[in-house]
């Protein structure tokens, strides 16, 4: 009896109080989620989740701005997420880049890392990259791929490939919405198309305009069926590669070859 007593003393705390706390949580989450101004989509057929971290496979990775508009697409074999979720390491890495709506490089990789929740990207071993509106082709063993700015670097064994020119150099960096590219280092730029070649250790490749600009000390070699019949040494140089002209400044040397081209 005096159990029962007791059961009936017991007071329960009014509904309106349960309503009032799951209307908080409820707010608390959607205002999480309107405070991130990028979001990130993710699409797999494989998952993995311990405590800390998440592992995908097979996975479609998107990721868009503030304005709803696709930064980039990409497809790998598996993605490993760190505990905060602002870096991934990816293996198998094919996908695209967008700007404004519009792909402006297509890229793979054996591997590659998405950092700051995909403010960077970077691709390393046997990468390439291709600008579909150009016909440009970029190969190295590093990119790295900065949305905000547009900038694609590529570094080790640069190798760039166009219709109208080949080239090689230490490193380069490619503005896409310009559609420029720069090059340091150990510089060998080739036209077999022109006859022409520059050696140097800066170069700019203005692709549009179908214009090589040297503003470094730097050596013109021109050749014929294999034979070089020129080199020129000058401290700047204007390649106009869709008119066959070069405009030279301060040349410092001309001799005349009848050497075979290498």
């Amino acid at each position: 009896m005096n159990q029962q007593h007791q059961l009936r003393k017991v007071k329960y705390l009014p509904l309106k109080w349960f309503k009032g706390v799951i209307l908080l949580l409820l707010l608390s989450l959607v205002a999480c989620q309107s405070s991130q101004p990028v979001s990130q989509t993710l699409e797999t057929s494989g998952e993995t989740r311990d405590e800390t971290n998440l592992t995908l496979q097979n996975a479609t990775l998107e990721q868009s701005n503030a304005e709803g508009e696709i930064l980039w697409k990409i497809q790998v074999d598996e993605a490993k997420y760190s505990p905060d979720r602002q870096t991934a390491n990816l293996t198998a890495v094919k996908g695209n880049i967008f700007q404004d709506g519009e792909i402006v490089l297509q890229v793979k990789s054996d591997y590659g890392v998405i950092q700051r929740d995909g403010a960077q990207i970077f691709l390393r071993d046997n990468v390439v990259a291709v600008d579909p509106r150009n016909k440009a082709v970029l190969k190295s063993e590093e990119v790295e791929w900065q949305p905000e700015t547009s900038l694609l670097t590529v570094r080790k064994n640069v190798r760039g490939s166009h219709p109208q020119l080949e080239a090689s150099a230490n490193e380069g960096k490619y503005n896409a919405r310009e559609q420029k590219l720069e090059l340091t280092g150990k510089i060998k730029a080739t036209s077999e198309a022109r006859q022409l070649q520059l050696k140097t250790e800066k170069l700019i490749w203005q692709i549009p305009k179908q214009t090589v600009i040297g503003d470094r000390f730097l050596t013109m070699i021109r050749f014929q069926n294999k034979t070089i019949t020129d080199r020129l040494v000058a401290n700047k140089a204007r390649v106009l590669l869709d008119k066959n002209k070069s405009l030279l400044k301060k040349i410092l040397n001309i001799n005349p070859f009848n050497h075979p081209y290498k």
